[in-house]
């Protein structure tokens, strides 16, 4: 049995569907039940025509316009006056085990700015630390130099590979960028994990002088291992 933390409500933003609403609507982040930790992005665009900052209201619940949700803060970020929907900003959530919420939002500038949410009373020094391992997990894994290590080497293998073994390479390369951008804590380290054995196993094969066979046996085992991810990734 496998025991994970899961957000009990639903996180999100304050948005405008289109000009005829009369109201908010709260556009789900990190919904309810998701296992944690749980990072989500999305851009989010302009309503009016030539406005010069957006606000990022930020609600906890389950209703369906805003205003009926817990408000838990706002973030206000300056943007390009423009046409409607011609200038937007990337939103980005990250929720972790400890209850925390990070958000951060970015305009087509790089201009930041962020905001901590917690129910507890921490110290600055505390603030600080959470802050720092916040921003670590919203660095997209693929992106992370670990992996992008991994994916040179297994590229490498790919380029001095031919016939049969050249394709079950590039299988593989396939199901680790998918599993990295499966947006799944748990997921992530479980495909890197596997990764990372299978590049120990063919560098041992090679110092020993071992043949390896690519008979369609690595294929065979990524189709195994993409079932197990499925079922991690919809849990």
């Amino acid at each position: 049995m496998l025991l994970t933390d899961v957000c009990p409500f639903t996180l999100g933003v304050e948005v405008w569907r289109g000009r005829g609403d009369m109201q908010s609507v709260l556009l789900p982040m990190i919904e309810r039940n998701s296992t944690l930790p749980m990072s989500k992005h999305e851009r989010l665009v302009t309503f009016s025509d030539y406005q010069s900052a957006i606000r990022i209201g930020i609600y906890q619940g389950e209703e369906y316009y805003a205003k009926d949700n817990l408000f838990l803060g706002e973030l206000i970020i300056p943007v390009c006056p423009k046409p409607a929907r011609q200038e937007g900003v990337d939103v980005y959530f990250t929720y972790d085990i400890n209850g925390i919420l990070y958000v951060e939002v970015v305009n087509s500038q790089n201009v930041r700015e962020h905001i901590l949410l917690c129910g507890q009373e921490l110290s600055r020094e505390e603030l600080d630390r959470y802050q720092q391992e916040m921003q670590q997990l919203m660095i997209p894994p693929i992106m992370r130099r670990e992996n992008q290590e991994i994916l040179a080497e297994l590229s490498e293998y790919y380029e001095n590979s031919v016939g049969v073994r050249r394709e079950e390479i590039g299988w593989f390369i396939n199901w680790f960028v998918e599993g990295l951008q499966s947006r799944r804590l748990h997921a992530v380290t479980r495909t890197v994990e596997t990764a990372k054995n299978q590049l120990a196993a063919w560098k041992e094969r090679e110092e020993h002088a071992e043949e390896e066979l690519f008979d369609g046996e690595l294929k065979r085992q990524l189709l195994e291992w993409n079932d197990e991810l499925k079922e991690d990734w919809e849990e």
